[in-house]
């Protein structure tokens, strides 16, 4: 586990957030992360492209 995520999960502890909350931040951070890697993803395929 990274140091940010043990910070964040750290933070999520003392700002005790109930049960009822955990699946709507857990679905905002699944559905970021293949975001951010689609992104990077196309990014690098488009600076090919360019070399090209």
């Amino acid at each position: 586990m990274n140091s940010d995520k043990k910070a964040f999960l750290e933070h999520m502890a003392k700002a005790r957030h109930t049960v009822a909350q955990w699946p709507q931040w857990k679905q905002n951070i699944l559905r970021a992360a293949p975001m951010q890697l689609a992104d990077q993803g196309l990014a690098a395929a488009q600076a090919r492209a360019d070399r090209k």
